[in-house]
């Protein structure tokens, strides 16, 4: 059987999945700001200076417009799918005051196999209703554009990549690696990234860690935890979503260094990224586990 080229999913902040794309009932006939983002530059100029000098330049958020086109054999399956299509996309399926972000998931065929992009959005409360020239008939069926703003406009890889740091070494053996720390045991690892745009990881502490310092070698970047284990295992998330949980506890402040620029370097078309994970504390199961998912400037 031939699968579809492409689908497409929004999934809400309670997890509920409606399918976008799924013919003939349903299809998605305009897609909007799936590709590049805009950047927004910063720039200085001088007096008699001719243009100006560009400085840096930024993602700014990404703003997506789908255009769906649904249609029904009758008015009662007409009625039901747009009841359902306006109580998914309703602003209130969580606190209107502290959003929680919710899913496009966009899915097409390569050799055969589907390949998965994944983009964190928020619908922004336009919903346009295409209404069909006066007096026409159009068959149980309408038109919708909805709109969604992603923030940070990043397409990712769902599946996640995991390396688990477990071969502790005494630091204090020669020859030594630069950069080490006196007293504590190591292990490295090289991970070969091949996204199009830096991933920012997480990290977890299982069995009994103390005191754990991460660096990436790479990017000259480093987070430092000043605690232990002994109440749970440790979460911690970097980059604009920071966040470090233990035993469902806020543990952020037991964290320093590059929280939330923390992150695996990318160039074409790949690039190793040196992990160097030091601990002062470690029992035989205790491990740091790092995951990421490798991310897409757009698709």
């Amino acid at each position: 059987m031939r699968k579809p080229g492409f689908k497409l999913d929004f999934v809400t902040e309670d997890g509920v999945t409606f399918t976008l794309h799924n013919p003939p009932s349903k299809a998605v006939i305009g897609l909007k700001g799936f590709g590049f983002s805009n950047m927004e530059p910063t720039s200085i100029k001088f007096p008699y200076q001719h243009g100006e000098r560009l400085l840096s330049k930024k993602l700014e958020q990404r703003t997506l417009e789908i255009t769906l086109r649904i249609t029904k054999e009758c008015y009662n399956e007409y009625l039901t799918l747009r009841e359902y299509l306006l109580d998914t996309f309703r602003e209130n399926r969580s606190y209107t005051y502290n959003p929680t972000l919710q899913h496009l998931i966009y899915r097409w065929v390569d050799n055969g196999v589907y390949k998965t992009r994944e983009i964190d959005v928020y619908f922004s409360g336009k919903m346009t209703l295409n209404r069909p020239e006066a007096d026409a008939w159009d068959q149980f069926s309408f038109t919708e554009t909805i709109e969604f703003i992603a923030p940070y406009p990043i397409w990712y890889d769902p599946t996640d990549t995991t390396v688990t740091f477990n071969t502790w070494e005494a630091e204090a053996v020669l020859p030594m690696v630069w950069p080490f720390i006196f007293g504590c045991k190591h292990d490295i690892e090289t991970v070969v990234y091949d996204g199009t745009w830096e991933s920012f990881p997480s990290f977890q502490f299982t069995g009994v860690v103390s005191n754990v310092t991460i660096l990436n070698v790479s990017t000259d970047q480093r987070i430092d935890f000043a605690g232990d284990t002994s109440y749970g295992t440790v979460l911690l998330q970097t980059g604009p979503n920071l966040s470090a949980t233990c035993s469902g506890e806020d543990v952020l402040s037991l964290f320093s260094g590059d929280l939330s620029s923390f992150v695996l370097q990318t160039a074409p078309p790949t690039t190793s990224n040196i992990i160097r994970v030091f601990v002062e504390g470690i029992s035989t199961s205790g491990t740091v586990v790092m995951n990421y998912k490798k991310a897409y400037r757009g698709i």
